[in-house]
């Protein structure tokens, strides 16, 4: 399953290129430890003294997620890591919790699916539950972005267009000199400025309107918003958002009773415009 290889490789890139005593501090899991109650006690980062060891699990898990072996005892590994990474850091960001959610909801597919190849995992099922399931997840994504959504409309600075002006010049999320010289004057003319700030709440609505979709209206937004989050993750930095928020939008956007490989050439039959061109003539003619 694809998705689950890109929530791996998001916690991976994490873990790997970042100073793990910085990242995960002793003082840090001392006090995780002294106030773990009820599901926290899954941390594997309380069962030791030493933090290199976690993170070796850690790191094993993970790349053993992405290979797809296993997955009925591995989606189960996934979550305990994602669970005990995002719980343990000290420093986390929106991605590594979308990334803990959906590794969660996506462990009753892969029980369902007893293999040892997780790419041969499917989402095709008569089972209720599980359909219920994969509707629940993409519900999950839809109020991810319907909250974006209305929690800007009630912030001044969004809500009177100006908001895009400092999260691109921001001194630690904004975007580099290079993107300042190139696109920083859109974002100091005031009626630019207002239709980057409003297009961004606009899209964002309309992301969490996904569920009521026809099939090829999901594709076109899968690209949109896939270039959108591509952009923060060019502007912002904001890399292992960028991934996890691949991954959710696969299980949104794409027909889950075909495979990744078909779902990637409708979207290129859909984007190709002289193919398209083609069938409004056949159309037309006929």
């Amino acid at each position: 399953m694809i998705s689950r290889s890109i929530l791996a490789i998001s916690m991976l890139i994490t873990i790997l290129f970042s100073n793990t005593h910085a990242l995960f501090p002793d003082y840090h899991i001392s006090r995780l430890k002294n106030s773990a109650f009820g599901i926290e006690k899954i941390n594997i980062f309380l069962y030791f003294d030493n933090v290199q060891i976690p993170f070796y699990i850690c790191t094993t898990v993970l790349i053993i997620v992405i290979f797809g072996i296993l997955p009925a005892i591995t989606s189960i590994l996934h979550f305990v890591i994602t669970f005990s990474m995002y719980n343990t850091m000290l420093v986390s960001e929106g991605g590594d919790q979308i990334n803990m959610i959906l590794t969660l909801l996506i462990i009753p597919f892969c029980l369902n699916n007893i293999k040892l190849n997780g790419y041969k995992l499917s989402f095709i099922s008569n089972n209720l539950f599980l359909k219920l399931n994969l509707l629940f997840i993409k519900i999950q994504m839809s109020i991810i972005y319907l909250q974006a959504c209305i929690e800007k409309i009630y912030q001044k600075e969004w809500n009177n267009g100006t908001a895009m002006y400092y999260w691109f010049n921001d001194s630690l999320f904004g975007a580099n000199i290079f993107f300042k010289t190139i696109f920083g004057f859109l974002f100091e003319n005031n009626f630019s400025l207002f239709i980057i700030t409003w297009s961004v709440i606009f899209l964002e609505f309309f992301l969490s309107l996904s569920i009521f979709m026809k099939q090829k209206n999901r594709y076109i937004f899968f690209c949109i918003s896939f270039l959108f989050h591509f952009l923060i993750f060019l502007i912002h930095g904001l890399g292992t958002f960028f991934i996890s928020m691949t991954a959710g939008l696969i299980l949104v956007y794409f027909n889950n009773t075909i495979s990744f490989k078909e779902n990637i050439e409708n979207i290129k039959t859909l984007i190709n415009f002289k193919t398209l061109k083609n069938d409004l003539y056949r159309e037309n003619k006929f």
